[in-house]
């Protein structure tokens, strides 16, 4: 790094004094531009979990050439469209400057002062600064602003946001297209309130009219909201009027797929104890008898289609078993099959979902997760529900464990009633029975972070 104290003289003059020693005389030119940049190695602070499974920090190398930075020529401006990652170290980075003419750079901190730029130097890159270069024959100089970005927050945090909801008993919980719908019991009686997810502000609440009985699990169809409660399914376009759509229905499997593809099946357990389903939500066909420690208590349905035959759906049923002891019992079906089968982990596998009595089972980012009575964490599978890892624990076996999928802070170990619901723009939804609703979502597929949020 060589100090100018006169830059522009001490640029011209070096540029000039090539031809003066040199014994063949060089042709130099008029042009003065920055051709090319690239940042060159540099450390990114990130969070881990050690194998004492507390909190530390890694320093993991990155190289700049993964992050291409855009010169526009235009406007004399130097930046990169790719942020850089969350915790980068740019302190301390040499670059590569790719340029006609002769380059130096200055830190608009102490302007004053200009440095002659040179491969090996070390800039300190969280200081302001910007490019200089000039011609070769000395006659003209340009200087290019310079904006490094980088982004403020881990790309898969869980950002949670808060907002109030009435004081419901029992609550359950959908989206439909950007609106959210809770209802719940007040006074014996079933009210229901709901809020744009762009604003996160609930409506007062209302109570509903032609529904009774305590509702059991809701979902989404055909652009109509339904929910099972007691012994039958109601719908309804507004949330507040409902009419029964058919009886018989004890307990629904809700599936939050179903709204996106009308073409899937879903299934629910009938007051004469037969498994059933239904694609149009009117007419349900007995499939089976229920077999032993099938969910009879509630529980959600994921679906998918294979990655290997897209014509091949795959469902995965999540819910409380009918025996004494509460338990969550997992169980998989394809749609060529007849029949579930029960997902039974090996004898040496204790990556299991814990014995929640209520649970909520969705699919999130490309893996399936799930949460349940105390709210303890969120837990993670990644091979269709055979194995699942707590999201706040160290797991030495498993590589891509997830440790950002964090519940907020201030509703973990809650134990009482809880509802629960994805919506279409990448959020999680959270509602207790004490008024309080909660919405995350990872930032890097969350629609809704570059809108004006509540």
């Amino acid at each position: 790094m060589r100090k100018l104290l006169f830059p522009l003289l001490t640029l011209f003059s070096g540029a000039l004094c090539v031809s003066c020693f040199s014994t063949a005389k060089e042709e130099t030119y008029p042009q003065a531009a920055i051709t090319s940049f690239t940042l060159g190695y540099f450390n990114v602070s990130t969070p881990d979990v050690n194998y004492h499974g507390n909190d530390t920090t890694v320093m993991v190398r990155e190289g700049g050439v993964m992050y291409p930075m855009t010169i526009d020529q235009t406007n004399n401006m130097i930046y990169n469209k790719d942020s850089l990652a969350y915790g980068s170290q740019l302190n301390g980075v040499t670059c590569t400057v790719g340029s006609t003419g002769t380059v130096a750079y200055r830190y608009l901190d102490e302007p004053e002062q200009f440095f002659a730029y040179e491969p090996k130097d070390s800039i300190d890159f969280t200081r302001p600064l910007s490019f200089v270069v000039v011609s070769t024959d000395g006659s003209y100089s340009r200087t290019y602003g310079f904006k490094l970005n980088v982004r403020q927050v881990f790309p898969d945090s869980v950002i949670w946001k808060n907002c109030q909801v009435p004081e419901l008993e029992n609550p359950v919980m959908a989206v439909r297209s950007d609106s959210a719908y809770l209802i719940g019991m007040k006074s014996d009686a079933i009210y229901m309130s709901s809020c744009d997810i762009r604003k996160g502000e609930f409506s007062s609440p209302g109570q509903v009219s032609g529904m009774g009985g305590v509702p059991g699990a809701m979902m989404v169809a055909f652009g109509k909201l339904f929910v099972q409660s007691d012994g039958s399914l109601y719908e309804s376009a507004d949330g507040l009027n409902w009419s029964e759509a058919c009886g018989g229905i004890a307990v629904l499997f809700a599936s939050e797929q179903k709204q996106y593809n009308p073409e899937l099946e879903v299934w629910a357990v009938g007051t004469d104890g037969m498994l059933m389903s239904s694609v149009d939500m009117h007419e349900w066909t007995a499939r089976q008898t229920l077999q032993d420690n099938f969910p009879a208590m509630g529980g959600t349905v994921v679906s998918s289609a294979l990655k290997t035959n897209p014509s091949i759906t795959r469902y995965v049923l999540a819910g409380r078993s009918a025996c004494d002891t509460p338990s969550v019992g997992l169980w998989t079906r394809l749609s060529t099959e007849d029949g579930w089968t029960s997902v039974v982990p090996s004898s040496v596998c204790d990556q299991v979902l814990p014995a929640w009595e209520k649970s909520f089972m969705f699919p999130y980012d490309g893996s399936l997760f799930a949460i349940g009575d105390g709210l303890e964490c969120m837990y993670q599978s990644m091979d269709n529900g055979i194995t699942w890892y707590a999201c706040n624990r160290y797991a030495d076996e498993w590589s891509t464990f997830n440790r950002f999928m964090q519940l907020p802070v201030s509703l973990v170990g809650y134990r009482g009633r809880f509802a629960a619901a994805t919506d279409s723009r990448g959020g999680i939804w959270i509602a207790d029975s004490n008024g309080h609703a909660y919405r995350g979502a990872i930032r890097r597929i969350d629609s809704l972070n570059s809108e004006n949020r509540y």
